[in-house]
């Protein structure tokens, strides 16, 4: 009798099982060893701030090795050994999305920020970062003194998290100190944004200049990446610059259909004209109008002469 026949595909499977085994065996061995190294890692009684930035600095390092999942694994808990006082010093893996950033994050949505507020604030001239926790807990008047000192030496390189707290504590006599920072940022979309909420803000001169920049593509704004550009071609449509206009419609070539939820791209063109149809049809409409369009200064839309 002729022996069975086995299918080349379970010889195939047959064959790298045993690999398949020594992985998963190599893998547990990997994942116990990590344990192990992390268990090892501990803080004194009282540690100092140099210490727990010495212990943080252990505990990223190994953490980097293994995938975040807070049920199973010890970061959680070995955080927990920092002093209260010292817990602003997560801040940083948080900024910096380490993975050991992920369980900080988690560590700290269960805990009283008001706990280690102190802390943070006596400490947000020395630790830039720590204005994360500032913005997250709005914070900002009680640390107004710290923001207004950096406000003098700050640049474009500043980050959205410090410039919306620049935006909460200012007078008009620093507007003019924002708009410098503003117009050469290349977050300057959402500084837009917060500077859309400071009373008698001129936001249209700020739009303007840094309009002009994005077009010479100088300084911040030489590498601007597309959705950035994009966003703020938007502001300055709004505005009155056609040439950001049609970079906002220039988008919609090619694409007939909307993508899974709500299309930005088309969004924003709707919010600057009032004709509707298809991708392809508000191309064309605006090709052929793109010479004669009038801009709606309280509307805020550009429309062709018998509209206005």
């Amino acid at each position: 009798m002729p022996g069975r026949i086995i299918p080349v595909a379970l010889i195939a499977l047959c064959a790298v099982m045993p690999a398949f085994a020594q992985t998963s065996e190599e893998a547990q061995r990997e994942r116990a060893a990590i344990e192990q190294a992390i268990d090892a890692v501990t803080l004194p009684d009282k540690p100092t701030r140099e210490q727990c930035e010495k212990y943080l600095a252990q505990l990223r390092e190994l953490s980097a090795q293994r995938c975040w999942d807070t049920s199973n694994y010890g970061e959680v808990t070995k955080l927990k050994a920092v002093p209260i006082e010292h817990l602003d010093l997560l801040a940083t893996e948080i900024i910096n999305e380490s993975q050991l950033g992920y369980y900080a994050n988690y560590l700290l949505s269960q805990i009283d920020p008001e706990t280690y507020r102190e802390s943070v604030i006596a400490h947000l001239q020395q630790r830039p970062n720590n204005i994360w926790f500032v913005a997250q807990n709005g914070w900002f008047k009680l640390a107004k003194g710290t923001i207004l000192e950096r406000l003098n030496d700050a640049d474009a390189k500043t980050s959205p998290a410090w410039f919306q707290a620049f935006t909460e504590v200012a007078q008009p006599e620093h507007y003019r100190k924002l708009h410098e920072i503003a117009i050469e940022s290349p977050h300057i979309a959402t500084f837009i944004a917060l500077l859309e909420t400071l009373p008698d803000y001129d936001l249209s001169q700020t739009i303007r200049v840094a309009w002009e920049n994005m077009k010479q593509e100088s300084g911040s704004f030489a590498n601007l990446p597309r959705e950035a550009s994009i966003a703020f071609s938007f502001y300055a449509a709004q505005t009155g610059e056609i040439e950001a206009l049609a970079m906002l419609i220039d988008q919609l070539d090619g694409i007939e259909t909307t993508r899974n939820g709500i299309d930005n791209d088309r969004l924003r063109v709707n919010r600057c004209i009032d004709f509707r149809g298809s991708n392809k049809e508000i191309l064309v409409w605006f090709a052929s109008n793109r010479d004669k369009l009038l801009f709606d200064h309280h509307r805020k839309r550009f429309v062709v002469p018998d509209q206005f």
